[in-house]
């Protein structure tokens, strides 16, 4: 049974909220009410609610048992109506800590997330000496995204419980939301000190490993987190995304083939395998696991984005663009998203909008490399004379390389595309050789060589445009 529970269950039976109905009456309705209890530890949510329906009938006047209806409402997936017996149980009692906290974790329940902070800080103002409000109070701050208020919440419930490894992890998360990865991995390990078998610990410093580049560790701690708690299938997915990571595709897609085992509704294990098999270039089954992900999460951004990319792949134009301007209308802010959707329509000859696309693109991040490069591109090879612009061209591709520190070969042929022109072959061609010398891919080589070829017989690239298939 959930700490609610017990907590909700302990405090108003104790406090003797609203004791005015007859005896006999409050007997029964304890007795029902009793019974209800008995349900929920069995986790029994439908008989519980009769039960505690009786004991309203017999005693409206209990606050206690508002709470635990709400509490079964809640567990049905009821919010409303809890909110409603919270809100009941408040008014009984409205100098009660646990009615307020109760009501806090409904509302937070509906993502009310003010109201559920506004409870919260009653309890703490009602009952001083109160942990678990703190604690409380912190995933409603972690939820709104105000990392610094939740890990005050969830130092402040350590002061008081020092050794208790669920807040440990879970600050840890918070710290690793900050990219503050040392203070995160302090706080897993000292989850796992207080808990050997806290697998969220384990994850979270998998977690960290991963993102400092480490993935052998992290797929140790991922090992870890999975013999504690083989049946959650987050863990898979995050194993998959290091080895993915390793560039260990097969082991890549049976962690996220797993995940989809254990939790056929999990949108993450679908999307992460729809990456490998479009890096597998079987954009076909990539296309298919990316509509799974969309049918469970429609408002997933990157989820069209990346569909959007398999269709350009295949060749289906119309496709890739629904998805990405899909992808720009749930998150405005998506760089990547602008940046495809101006590679997809400078590809098709639509010249006007690849530059509204990436001239939006460079506002959202002045130094992004794709953005400049790209504007760079369509300054030096577009067909159209009106949106040639070599010098720009020349300004915008350094600015590329300078910010990749001159280590990608794509901003380097930019700029060798851009200096042909402008007609200044020799640097084109310097370019051109040095962008080739970074390259790995045989077939983009090929393609870079039969550049290389134009600009020593001094002529310019003009970039075709690409055809629906």
């Amino acid at each position: 049974m959930s700490t609610l529970f017990r907590i909700c269950g302990l405090a108003l039976i104790i406090s003797g909220a609203g004791c005015g109905a007859p005896a006999d009456a409050v007997d029964s309705a304890a007795e029902f009410a009793a019974q209800g209890n008995s349900w929920m530890e069995l986790r029994n949510f439908n008989d519980a609610l009769k039960c505690y329906n009786q004991a309203i009938q017999r005693a409206p006047d209990r606050a206690e048992y508002y709470v635990f209806r709400a509490h079964a409402e809640l567990n049905n997936g009821d919010n409303k109506a809890a909110l409603k017996d919270c809100d009941a149980a408040v008014q009984l009692d409205p100098e009660n800590a646990v009615t307020h906290l109760c009501r806090g974790d409904v509302r937070r329940a509906r993502g009310d997330l003010d109201g559920a902070i506004e409870d919260f800080s009653e309890v703490i103002r009602i009952d001083p000496k109160s942990t678990t409000a703190y604690f409380h109070r912190a995933h409603a701050w972690n939820e709104k995204r105000n990392f610094d208020a939740a890990i005050s919440d969830y130092s402040e419930f350590l002061r008081r419980e020092p050794v208790n490894s669920e807040a440990y992890s879970n600050r840890g998360l918070v710290r690793y939301e900050k990219d503050d990865f040392d203070a995160a991995m302090k706080d897993f390990s000292a989850a796992i000190q207080y808990d050997a078998k806290n697998a969220t610990a384990y994850s979270g410093r998998g977690m960290v490993w991963h993102m400092q580049g480490d993935y052998l560790a992290a797929i140790e701690e991922y090992n870890a987190a999975i013999r504690i708690n083989p049946n959650d299938a987050a863990f898979y997915v995050s194993r998959g995304l290091s080895w993915q990571a390793r560039d260990e595709l097969d082991f890549a897609l049976k962690n996220y083939s797993e995940a989809i085992q254990l939790d056929p509704k999990l949108a993450s294990a679908y999307q992460s395998r729809a990456t490998v098999w479009h890096t597998k270039s079987d954009y076909i089954a990539a296309v298919k696991d990316y509509t799974a992900a969309i049918r469970l999460n429609p408002k997933d951004a990157k989820t069209f984005d990346g569909r959007g990319r398999s269709w350009y792949a295949q060749g289906d134009l119309d496709a890739a663009l629904k998805d990405f301007s899909e992808a720009i209308r749930l998150d405005p802010k998506d760089l990547g998203s602008y940046f495809n959707r101006g590679n997809l329509a400078f590809e098709s000859g639509d010249y006007i909008s690849a530059v509204k696309d990436y001239t939006e693109a460079m506002r959202l991040d002045p130094k992004s490399v794709e953005a400049c490069g790209s504007m760079a591109w369509i300054c030096a090879t577009c067909p159209d004379d009106s949106y040639r612009d070599g010098r720009k061209s020349i300004t915008l591709a350094t600015q590329a390389c300078e910010l990749s520190n001159w280590t990608l070969p794509f901003p380097i042929a930019t700029l060798a595309a851009a200096h042909a022109e402008c007609g200044e072959w020799e640097q084109a061609v310097k370019r051109q050789e040095q962008a080739i010398e970074k390259m790995t891919d045989d077939e983009a080589k090929q393609d870079e060589r039969d550049r290389l070829e134009l600009y020593r017989q001094h002529k310019p690239y003009r970039q075709k445009p690409k055809q629906q298939n």
